[in-house]
């Protein structure tokens, strides 16, 4: 569950049909609650409570790895359709996904999620030691150099040495490899240079603003639509990552309702984040509500212009290198600590 949590979202985005979505948010759900029960059960059972009232406790609760436990599972929240809709946060959860910046503070909430790997990975370590040290024991006692029960004596033993100092010290190393990883991850991000590629929203904004002067040729209007169509139209099978037009619809140039481009079947595809949906009209940009009203308010309008892009490429390199990051952080926060 905590590796489907780490690439779950990556992978649906670089492999995986929207058809999927349903069963990967299915799947979020689970996992989701079986870390709050987890979370629930190790706040009740590795914290002592002196008082509630006023409250005095010690141990897991209000610790370190409690906070990021905490901020791992409201992590979550985002990538579940039902909590985020619920919560008022689907539409924003859209636009942070296709916003540069916010999908970096993103990446480093997400992130924190790799904190359970290195308890996997000291559990299974501890285990495998335990392990080592029984077989080496029992070849002990098959050799007559000692008895079974000398082996349980010094496996009490053992355990009663392990002092909390030792597991302290643990506690204190892992927790500042992390803060450490953590910091230098969120440093990276603010001082990372990332160029915005607004080829398509200049695109349809100078197309716009030419389709609503009544003074431009339309000959030259028509230039300008062709040489977009040129440059930036392509077919399904695309392998660049630049924004492809699959929609666009002109008017007054061209009658209402009669796109130039109309590629539907691939736009029933995309995810929200996987398009750009720009709309100019009476001088404004990106209104996407103007979309939703009927045939004559539009027509009423002296112009508009309507575009659609395919980013999808775009983000499914993304998911990519997202996956690629987090193995990185994930091997160097398991070695480190």
């Amino acid at each position: 569950m905590t590796l489907f949590v780490l690439f779950g979202d990556s992978i649906k985005l670089l492999a995986a049909d929207p058809s999927f979505d349903e069963g990967f948010a299915i799947a979020d759900s689970v996992c989701m609650f079986f870390f709050i029960m987890e979370f629930l059960g190790n706040t009740w059972s590795k914290s002592l409570f002196y008082s509630f009232y006023p409250l005095q406790t010690e141990g897991y609760i209000f610790s370190f790895f409690w906070w990021l436990d905490m901020i791992a599972i409201v992590s979550m929240w985002p990538d579940i359709p039902w909590i985020a809709n619920g919560m008022g946060i689907g539409d924003v959860t859209n636009q942070v996904q296709g916003n540069n910046n916010y999908s970096k503070a993103g990446r480093v909430v997400r992130l924190v999620r790799l904190v359970r790997l290195v308890r996997l990975y000291k559990i299974a370590v501890e285990k495998m030691t335990n392990i080592k040290k029984e077989m080496e024991m029992m070849k002990l006692v098959e050799a007559g150099l000692i008895t079974y029960d000398e082996i349980q004596r010094q496996k009490l033993l053992y355990e009663k040495r392990s002092s909390k100092l030792g597991g302290q010290l643990s506690s204190i190393i892992t927790q500042r490899v992390i803060i450490l990883v953590l910091i230098m991850i969120i440093i990276l991000l603010v001082i990372d240079y990332t160029t915005y590629n607004d080829e398509a929203s200049y695109a349809v904004g100078l197309l716009a603003t030419l389709n609503a002067n009544s003074s431009v040729d339309n000959v030259f209007l028509a230039t300008m639509v062709s040489t977009i169509l040129q440059n930036e139209v392509a077919g399904p099978s695309i392998d660049s990552p630049s924004p492809n037009l699959i929609y666009l619809e002109v008017y007054p140039y061209y009658p209402a309702d009669v796109p130039i481009v109309n590629n539907f079947e691939r736009l029933t595809y995309l995810r929200t984040p996987s398009k750009i949906d720009i709309i100019c009209h009476g001088g404004i940009c990106n209104d996407f509500s103007y979309w939703h009203v009927n045939q004559q308010q539009r027509v009423a309008d002296s112009a508009y212009v309507h575009a659609i892009y395919d980013i999808n490429q775009l983000q499914r390199l993304n998911a990519l290198f997202s996956i690629l990051i987090t193995l990185f952080i994930g091997f160097a926060l398991v070695m480190a600590a």
